[in-house]
């Protein structure tokens, strides 16, 4: 059983996008403290043995390099739980997809990804995912 990262976290409610603030805070924190821990490498090159250096290198450099890909699994948990899929692929399969005349209305599934797309959701999980 495993117990709350906090009480006051709460990263399996809607309400607030599956804790979207949180999760952009925690992740961009790393990449920070990622880039930070290179700053500093200089430093700690000098107070250590040089035989070190190239482990403390490596440690730095797959450090930031994990840091960075760790966007990508964070907000996708987002985006799976907070766009309802299954259906959207319902009303897509509603739609007869012979077009005989052109329409002017629009399908209901658009409205959905519309709303979707409005909200902002999409665009900021997608420039945190593609960074």
């Amino acid at each position: 059983v495993s117990s709350p990262l906090s009480q006051s976290l709460n990263i399996k409610n809607e309400d607030n996008l599956y804790g979207l603030a949180e999760r952009v805070v925690a992740s961009e924190s790393t990449v920070y403290l990622s880039l930070q821990l290179d700053k500093i490498k200089p430093y700690i090159q000098c107070h250590v043995p040089e035989s070190n250096w190239e482990s403390i290198a490596q440690l730095f450099d797959q450090a930031l390099i994990v840091s960075s890909e760790l966007r990508k699994p964070i907000f996708a948990g987002i985006s799976c739980r907070a766009v309802d899929y299954s259906s959207i692929l319902i009303s897509m399969e509603k739609v007869n997809w012979e077009v005989k005349e052109l329409m002017s209305q629009h399908s209901g599934y658009v409205d959905v990804l519309l709303r979707v797309i409005y909200c902002g959701l999409f665009e900021l999980v997608f420039l945190f995912i593609c960074k």
